[in-house]
């Protein structure tokens, strides 16, 4: 493994592709798809995942993934794509990222193993039209996207979604 930190690294390792006869891969990109994930936990999560992706205009696919350990969710470029930190990139240099491919929707990739996961799981199965399942599939998304370095689009729509569940689950005592 590889830790690269200097901004212009991207550019320099993709380029590169292999070094010292090994592939080189970005940790932020699709191409793992689901790879270690069980096909009974695949099957378990078929029809939520496809539901959230019916709410989350903002990705291409939402889909389970082995990768996370601790986290809940993360997004990935799509295979062929711009990832998040050359889009950031682009637009420092003064790029319009939308005419060179970026802009580009993300596959978010969600811990099937987590709590969090699992919880909109029992909801949707429970009541798949809940209004909370949309709600919490995004504030899945907008986690992921703070946690790959990018901002989140309505930030003041974020702080009501965790000021409601605060007041929901403060409510429960």
């Amino acid at each position: 493994m590889l830790l690269l930190t200097d901004p212009v690294d991207e550019i320099t390792v993709a380029r590169m592709g292999t070094y010292k006869g090994k592939s080189l891969k970005a940790v932020d990109r699709a191409e793992a798809a689901d790879a270690g994930v069980e096909q009974a936990e695949k099957e378990k999560y078929a029809n939520l995942l496809e539901h959230l992706k019916s709410k989350l205009p903002e990705v291409t696919e939402v889909r389970l993934t082995s990768r996370l350990k601790e986290s809940a969710a993360c997004l990935v470029a799509a295979e062929g794509s711009m990832s998040a930190h050359m889009e950031r990139l682009m637009h420092r240099w003064g790029r319009d990222t939308d005419a060179l491919g970026g802009g580009t929707k993300r596959v978010l990739e969600l811990n099937g193993k987590h709590p969090a996961v699992e919880a909109v799981l029992r909801l949707y199965e429970k009541d798949a039209a809940d209004v909370r399942v949309e709600g919490y599939a995004r504030l899945l998304y907008e986690q992921a996207v703070i946690a790959e370095g990018s901002r989140v689009k309505d930030p003041a729509a974020l702080a009501k979604r965790i000021n409601d569940l605060l007041v929901r689950d403060a409510s429960k005592d």
